[in-house]
């Protein structure tokens, strides 16, 4: 990775004055700091918090957009959530229903022991 031009500056002005490199140092650091904290809360997903504190949501209607696709997304969510427990459910009685009848079959004599316990393991 190339430095960036700020580094470059960086290092000009650490090599001429030492007395004061530590201040520009702080100030640089700063600068490249808050350039890529902008960059990494443009990739983050929209939060009420969030909201509240871009320069995007100057406008009501501009905030209420982005309310309401914040609430689509969580209604979205909260459905497949919903989907995925009632399947989780669903899969946990169909072990115990199937245990239940391995179990059967071995009181009744159906199914050797050997049999219902590699039925069991898989």
């Amino acid at each position: 990775m190339e430095p960036t031009h700020v580094e470059y500056q960086l290092d000009a002005s650490i090599e001429e004055d030492t007395s004061e490199s530590t201040h520009v140092e702080y100030e640089l650091h700063a600068s490249i700091q808050e350039n890529t904290m902008e960059s990494i809360l443009r990739q983050l997903p929209l939060t009420p918090i969030r909201m509240s504190s871009e320069k995007k949501f100057d406008s009501p209607r501009r905030a209420k957009r982005h309310y309401n696709n914040l609430m689509e997304k969580y209604s979205r969510l909260k459905k497949i959530m919903k989907s995925v427990r009632k399947q989780n459910c669903y899969l946990k009685k169909r072990i115990v229903n199937l245990i239940d009848l391995v179990d059967h079959l071995q009181k009744k004599k159906l199914l050797t022991e050997h049999a219902g316990n590699s039925l069991l393991v898989s």
